[in-house]
C-alpha cells in the first residue's frame, strides 16, 4: 500500500470519528406532557406552592421542588450530581419494558396519576416502548399553567396545572452508526497493512 492510500485511510477515520461524535451531541429526545388537578383539603393551609415529581420503577425525580403561582415558565433539572434517583430513573426509562411512570404531587393534593410509559413518551428517541437505544443526560420539568379556582363551596381550593417533562441525551442514529463503522474499517485497513509490511 502506497503511503498515499495510508494518508487518505488515517484522514477517512479521524473524519469518520469527528462526525459520529458530533451527531451524537445532546438535544431532547423524549417529551412526556401532564395536566392534572387536585384539591386543597378543608383542614389544611392556604396553598404555599406546587410540588410536582415523577417516577419509574421506585425511582423520582423532583422531590422536594417547589412551583409557585408566579413560576410558569420556570425550569428545574435533574442529573447525576444533583439526584440520587437519576441514574436508576434513567436507566428505566431506556430498558425496553413498558414502565409505568407516576406522576406525584404534594400531600395535600388528591392527584395523582399512573399511565404506561408508550402511552405518554413522544420525541426522536422514542422506540416503542421508552427511550430504548438512548442515552439521558438530564431531565427537566416545565411549568406551562397553574390556575387556582372555587371547588364544592370552599375559595380558591381547586388546583389545576400543566407541566412538560424533557428528556435531554443523545440517540445513536444509523447515520452515526455507519460513520463509527467506516472508521473501525479504517483503523482495522491500517492495522491489518502494518503487519503485513
Amino acid at each position: 500500500m502506497t503511503p498515499y492510500v495510508k494518508r487518505i485511510i488515517k484522514l477517512a477515520t479521524i473524519v469518520s470519528f469527528m462526525f459520529s461524535a458530533s451527531a451524537a451531541q445532546a438535544l431532547v429526545i423524549g417529551t412526556v406532557s401532564h395536566s392534572s388537578n387536585g384539591v386543597v383539603f378543608e383542614n389544611d393551609p392556604a396553598f404555599s406552592g406546587l410540588q410536582l415529581g415523577i417516577g419509574l420503577n421506585g425511582a423520582k425525580l423532583f422531590e422536594g421542588i417547589s412551583f409557585g403561582l408566579g413560576d410558569v415558565g420556570v425550569t428545574f433539572t435533574a442529573n447525576t450530581s444533583n439526584d440520587a434517583d437519576f441514574a436508576n430513573f434513567a436507566m428505566s426509562a431506556t430498558n425496553g419494558v413498558d414502565d409505568i411512570f407516576k406522576f406525584y404531587s404534594n400531600g395535600f393534593f388528591a392527584s395523582v396519576g399512573s399511565v404506561k410509559e408508550s402511552l405518554r413518551f413522544t420525541g426522536i428517541g422514542f422506540n416503542d416502548p421508552d427511550l430504548f437505544g438512548s442515552t439521558i443526560d438530564s431531565v427537566t420539568i416545565r411549568l406551562n399553567s397553574i390556575s387556582i379556582s372555587d371547588f364544592y363551596g370552599y375559595t380558591n381550593n381547586l388546583i389545576q396545572w400543566n407541566s412538560t417533562i424533557e428528556f435531554n441525551g443523545s440517540v445513536a442514529a444509523p447515520s452515526t452508526l455507519v460513520l463509527m463503522g467506516l472508521g473501525l474499517l479504517g483503523l482495522i485497513a491500517a492495522r491489518a497493512q502494518r503487519r503485513s509490511v
